[in-house]
């Protein structure tokens, strides 16, 4: 453990002065160019904070599905005080079964939609209503240590945040707009490291594909908005009093996704390189299709026939002139439209940001990036599966609509074989669990020298229910089941303590936790993060469940046919 970490940082970065300044009144104001932020400071935390800064301009009108472009020129003084509107927003999958644009098959008529308003509470905004979701999101906040000023020497080691969301929904102020995501927590348990949240769009605007968005356009737009955005800090962020050459990118469930995109980025050479540091909370990795493969062009037919496209000679052209209010509504309908607890509208292979599946690129190790930590959540699958059939439950036929048109019948039997020991529910909620969260971990670890892994193992341990424990505004729509202090400390720590030291055991404050070695394939070792029966704090070291690396064994040597 290094006696002192802040001030070991601070004799080895080079001398640097923020060009940032607080003044008397507390509003601290930053100039980035094309643009005069002016933020607030908050005493309470000793934090300053700039909240909604453009990083990208509005990727409206033409510029819907194409890479984000540079923001314009804007001048005078403007307010940082505000939450930016989400991007937006879209839902889980609620049908009963995959329709026929999931698996790959385009119709002459419009699919029957589900009614995302009546099911999920996605209406079209009211008049009278304020907007908090609008198509221009391309926003980010900026979270840093009061003291930052003319003052200051050493810039600060950055952690940026991607919001989850199934890539359809979610942004920087959580998902109903008062889960924020907060930064004034890392930074505080990072005692004075900045901390950036990131929105980018989601849903069809974010990762339509297809060969007309592909030639004409750019699929993973939301993909490409992150990496915007990191290159936004590699540019910025010294002006905040950062330190651009250690930046740590940290997402949960399609964050974490999006993270684990960023690793493999560029056929794993993103030139200049955009972070050094990477951590993936219940990483999730649905299936990707090659961006003209037959599921992403059937997808994309159906947004142009139901957007009233269909008869166009340019259809690209067309939705991109598509009323705002007609293409919110039908891209939350499609969402809702998919099987139950999948997602629709995700990240493509298309051959220039994701050159290949993702798979291949672990197995030759082209990856960005140096450190890795992953922890996964004990029961990530639960939540994605609809239990109501009970013991009927029929585990191929779900199967064959979470992965439709991919796993083989052969293959079906295969899993069903290696979950034999289950009831059919259960066998549904450990395969997804195994099949795109747990075991693609794994893989990544194997691309990586020294990763460390965690599981969060606090009852009920569903996906998602690790977020109030380092963001505890979050607990608002996941309410934390156990509150100590201790084990709060023990493992919210372990993720700024990652990112400053590149080492979950080199700690600014001491805590319960016991020595963290890496996991490796010949000593699988992770760390667990639970409680005892009687409520006391319960971290200590495991070896991975050979069991479930019997499973993953499985999911790796179908890993390609899946899209993975």
């Amino acid at each position: 453990m290094l006696p002192n970490l802040k001030s070991q940082l601070a004799y080895l970065l080079p001398v640097f002065q923020p060009i940032i300044d607080i003044s008397a009144t507390a509003r601290p104001s930053v100039t980035l160019g094309y643009a005069t932020y002016e933020g607030t400071f908050d005493d309470a935390s000793n934090i300053t904070q700039f909240l909604g800064v453009r990083y990208a301009a509005p990727p409206t009108n033409d510029l819907r599905w194409r890479p984000p472009q540079p923001p314009l020129q804007v001048e005078g003084v403007q307010q940082a005080t505000a939450q930016p509107p989400m991007c937006i927003q879209g839902g889980r999958g609620q049908a009963p079964f995959a329709p026929a644009f999931t698996t790959g098959l385009k119709t002459t008529d419009n699919a029957t939609l589900l009614n995302a308003c009546t099911l999920q509470g996605l209406c079209p905004p009211e008049e009278s209503a304020p907007i908090t979701a609008d198509e221009d999101c391309l926003f980010l906040n900026v979270y840093t240590p009061g003291d930052v000023g003319v003052n200051s020497r050493a810039p600060k080691p950055v952690l940026v945040w991607i919001h989850g969301g199934g890539y359809i929904s979610g942004s920087a102020t959580g998902f109903t707009g008062s889960d924020v995501y907060d930064g004034k927590y890392p930074v505080r348990r990072s005692q004075g490291g900045l901390v950036v949240v990131i929105q980018y769009r989601v849903g069809a605007y974010g990762f339509l594909a297809g060969k007309d968005v592909h030639a004409a356009g750019a699929a993973n737009a939301g993909l490409l908005d992150q990496q915007f955005a990191l290159q936004w800090v590699q540019k910025h962020i010294h002006k905040f009093g950062g330190n651009p050459s250690d930046v740590t990118i940290w997402g949960e469930s399609a964050g974490a996704g999006s993270v684990y995109q960023h690793i493999l980025a560029n056929g794993g050479k993103t030139t200049p390189p955009l972070f050094n540091t990477a951590i993936v909370s219940s990483n999730w990795l649905p299936p990707q299709s090659d961006v003209e493969a037959p599921i992403p062009e059937a997808i994309y037919d159906e947004l142009v026939k139901q957007t009233g496209c269909a008869s166009s000679q340019d259809s690209l052209a067309c939705l991109r002139a598509v009323d705002s209010a007609v293409l919110r509504r039908v891209n939350a309908d499609m969402s809702v439209s998919c099987f139950s607890g999948t997602y629709l509208f995700v990240p493509v292979v298309d051959h220039a940001f994701i050159q290949e599946a993702p798979s291949h690129a672990l197995a030759q190790r082209r990856v960005n990036g140096a450190h890795v930590l992953s922890v996964t959540n004990a029961n990530e699958g639960e939540m994605f599966v609809n239990t109501s059939a009970g013991d009927a439950f029929d585990t191929p036929f779900w199967l064959h609509n979470v992965f439709p048109s991919r796993i083989t019948d052969d293959e079906v039997q295969q899993a069903i074989g290696l979950y034999s020991d289950l009831a059919p529910v259960d066998q549904a909620i450990t395969m997804l669990a195994d099949s795109v969260f747990v075991c693609p971990s794994y893989r990544l670890m194997r691309a990586i020298d020294k990763p460390f892994k965690a599981e969060f193992a606090i009852d009920p341990a569903l996906h998602g229910y690790d977020l109030p424990y380092y963001f505890p505004d979050v607990s608002t729509l996941f309410a934390k089941s156990y509150n100590n202090s201790a084990f709060d400390g023990a493992f919210a720590s372990a993720f700024t303590n990652f990112a400053l030291a590149k080492d979950p055991n080199v700690k600014l404050v001491r805590d319960l936790t016991p020595t963290w070695v890496p996991w490796t394939e010949d000593a699988p070792v992770e760390m667990l993060f639970n409680r005892t029966e009687a409520m006391e704090p319960d971290v200590h070291a495991v070896k991975t469940n050979g069991r479930l690396m019997e499973r993953c064994s499985f999911w790796d040597s179908i890993a390609s046919s899946l899209g993975q």
